[in-house]
């Protein structure tokens, strides 16, 4: 064999290596992604949801159906913000009815939700940066069951809430949330629930109005954002956007989008299930991380 017919044979032999190398690691990455759920951010948007089969309603329900039940359902929801760190710890859980003035066929929707204590105290032992603290008493409020009940109509899933401290800086939200990683591989979904765009204050009365031009670009910079993996945009959001002044007004309705990126792993994309808006200020964008 002379020269060139050496380094040409080299040359195969190392694109062939290089080749099996990359398709098993890929077949890796998938396999792994494939033994974790999906974390998924949905917006709460109006609580008339919960009652209208609309275009979103509609959307939530298809996703439902493609997911594995899963073993137990973690949420965290912008309707509960508290003083400390705090995780629902009953076996036998409630769902509460914190919205008001709504028609009397509102407060009489049922769902059957249970809890496990057991995978509360392993999630306060997950969380080693900061004291959560049992909550024996609080059911699991409007802003989680009325999202979960969209996705798996049936109930009688586990279900656990924490709590958003309004104390701690959206960097720390984002840090406890990457300890919970574990949980995606023992079968718990994690549902985030708030709104990217949510202000009550300028809430147009008829659903289908035009989006405020501040709400439009704000959205537009969170999906930015999620699409190239700027988490520190998405830290930062107050300074790096002006927008944000008007479209969150209160941080409690943004900080479940920063658990959600917390849970996410380098090698997984974000899929955006729905995009849209209602009453002009209340962005709908939802999506599922895998």
């Amino acid at each position: 064999m002379n020269r060139n017919d050496l380094s040409k044979s080299l040359f195969v032999a190392i694109s062939l290596i290089t080749t099996i190398c990359l398709a098993n690691a890929q077949s890796n990455q998938t396999t792994s992604n494939a033994n974790k759920t999906p974390v998924l951010f949905i917006s709460t948007g109006t609580i008339s949801n919960i009652m209208e089969a609309n275009e979103y309603t509609k959307t939530l329900n298809t996703l439902g159906d493609s997911l594995a039940i899963p073993t137990a359902i973690v949420v965290i929801s912008s309707h509960w913000t508290s003083d400390g760190c705090y995780i629902t710890a009953n076996n036998s859980e409630k769902i509460i009815y914190d919205f008001v003035g709504m028609p009397e066929a509102y407060y009489n929707i049922k769902y059957p939700v249970v809890g496990n204590v057991e995978l509360s105290q392993e999630i306060i032992g997950l969380i080693t940066n900061q004291t959560f603290l049992s909550s024996l008493d609080r059911g699991i409020d409007s802003g989680a069951w009325t999202v979960v009940k969209q996705l798996f109509p049936n109930g009688n899933i586990p279900i656990i809430q924490i709590s958003i401290n309004q104390y701690i800086p959206p960097s720390l939200h984002f840090e406890i949330a990457k300890l919970l990683k574990p949980l995606r591989k023992k079968g718990v979904l994690f549902i985030c629930s708030g709104n990217i765009v949510y202000n009550p204050r300028f809430m147009h009365k008829d659903r289908e109005a035009a989006p405020f031009y501040w709400a439009k670009n704000f959205d537009n910079f969170v999906k930015e954002a999620l699409t190239t993996n700027k988490t520190n945009d998405l830290l930062g959001f107050r300074k790096i956007s002006a927008d944000a002044k008007y479209a969150v007004p209160s941080s409690q309705q943004y900080i479940p989008l920063l658990y959600a990126i917390g849970l996410k792993e380098t090698n997984e994309k974000v899929k955006f299930v729905y995009e849209g808006f209602e009453n002009a200020s209340i962005s709908l964008r939802s999506f599922m991380i895998e």
